[in-house]
């Protein structure tokens, strides 16, 4: 009998859009902080303090606390500085929502272990996304005074 192996190079599950879309936003807004190209107006820091303060017992950024941000920041959030934090808060949003390795759409038929692993690899990279999403936030929050609007005071 003989047995195939999926090749290690090519995924049997592609990235979720979602993930991909949260590390490409994240990757240019935190290049162009670093880089000072973006600053954060009052509004966004205090849009990241409170998503800091929410989760600061357990770090997770759910979706109930986002939407609080969201509701928070009202339009003005949406439009201020290009919208450029709020969108990827809001690809956020999607992220939560992946089966993680015991959820549902995993498989436990161990011949077709692979997808839940990779589903779980997934997961995985999700949670890793949001830790990175959760340290850009800390950084606006915590960081240099260097606002779009003036000096913190």
């Amino acid at each position: 009998m003989t047995t195939h192996a999926p090749s290690p190079t090519r995924s049997a599950l592609p990235e979720p859009a979602a993930l991909t879309r949260v590390r490409s936003l994240l990757r240019t807004l935190d290049r162009d902080h670093t880089n000072a190209r973006w600053a954060p107006t009052a509004l966004e820091v205090r849009i990241g303090e409170l998503l800091l303060t929410a989760s600061a017992g357990d770090g997770a950024l759910t979706a109930p606390r986002l939407r609080a941000a969201f509701a928070e920041g009202s339009m003005t959030f949406l439009a201020d500085n290009g919208g450029r934090l709020a969108l990827l808060l809001g690809a956020v949003l999607e992220l939560p929502t992946f089966p993680g390795p015991a959820g549902p759409g995993a498989s436990e038929d161990p011949y077709h272990a692979e997808p839940a692993h990779e589903a779980a690899e997934h997961a995985r990279a999700a949670v890793d996304a949001m830790d990175a999403v959760h340290a850009l936030l800390d950084r606006i929050a915590r960081g240099p005074a260097l606002r779009v609007d003036g000096p913190k005071g």
